[in-house]
Parts: structure tokens; C-alpha cells; sequence
């Protein structure tokens, strides 16, 4: 593997504001995995690499065949505006599962609450926290999806004696 994946993944990690330990928490990983991934010392396996693809919102070809610039990423950004179904990245899915617990606690104390209360409660906020349950009830399809199809390629793979 090039140093293309080295050099990514410090780039994507400082440009999103993360430390090597919080990138590490948030993959599952130690930190001196994340350390010797970035310093080109290791080299993770093909399902830790689309994992970190994933995390990241980019393509796998996107993170280990060239050397990722500000550039880049506003152009992979604009990319996925353009697309029909735009991929939720895992910070902001993990955002989007505080809303909802927040939501599901408000709704909860809200039936403890008269009538008047109810209707005090913004209808519009519903809407929105609804909204995001959709989009990640979509995206967890979407990833049962693409699961399936790696499994398929693995199995296709080890067929094939790789």
C-alpha cells in the first residue's frame, strides 16, 4: 500500500478536529493502532480500511490511492450534494442519536403534562426529530446493504483463494 492512506488519515482526522485517541475510541481502536496507521508503520486490513472510508463519508479508492487536500474534500462534499442519497457521516449519525434521545425524553415527560403543555410543544421540532429518524432509519438500510454485499465479495474472495 502507498503512503497515500498514511497521509489521509492524519489529514481527514485533524481536518474534522480530532486527537489520535478520540479517532481511536470512535473505530474501535487503540491509540497506538491509529499512531502506526498514520505513520505508516501498519497497515490495516481491507474491512478496517472501509470502515475508516465510512467514518470519514469518503470512498475507499478516495482514501488510500491519492493524497487528500481542502480541495478534495469540498469537491467530494459538492459530489455528494449532487447525489440522490447522501451517506449520514458517523459523527453526525451519533449527533443525530442524541436529538433523538432528547426527543424521546421530552416526548415522555410531555405525556406527563396536560393538554395546554402539549400544545406549547413545538410542532415544528417534531417534525425535524422525525425527519431524522427516517433519514437514520435510510442510512442504517443502506449500511445493512453494504454489509451484505462485502460479505458476498469476501466469501466471492476466499473462493478464489485471496
Amino acid at each position: 500500500m502507498n503512503n497515500n492512506f498514511a497521509i489521509n488519515l492524519k489529514f481527514l482526522r485533524k481536518n474534522i478536529g480530532l486527537n489520535q485517541e478520540e479517532l481511536a475510541e470512535r473505530l474501535g481502536k487503540k491509540k497506538s493502532i491509529i499512531s502506526n496507521y498514520e505513520s505508516g508503520t501498519t497497515n490495516p486490513g481491507l474491512i478496517v480500511l472501509e470502515s475508516i472510508a465510512d467514518f470519514f463519508s469518503i470512498s475507499f479508492h478516495d482514501l488510500v490511492e491519492r493524497e487528500l487536500n481542502d480541495a478534495d474534500l469540498a469537491e467530494i462534499a459538492k459530489q455528494k450534494s449532487n447525489t440522490k442519497y447522501r451517506s449520514i457521516p458517523a459523527g453526525v449519525l451519533k449527533s443525530l442519536q442524541t436529538e433523538l434521545d432528547i426527543y424521546h425524553r421530552r416526548k415522555r415527560n410531555l405525556e406527563n403534562y396536560d393538554e395546554r403543555a402539549l400544545r406549547n410543544f413545538s410542532n415544528e421540532n417534531i417534525r425535524l426529530l422525525d425527519k431524522m429518524i427516517e433519514m437514520v432509519e435510510k442510512q442504517d438500510s443502506e449500511l445493512h446493504r453494504l454489509y451484505k454485499q462485502r460479505r458476498k465479495l469476501e466469501d466471492l474472495l476466499q473462493k478464489a483463494g485471496f
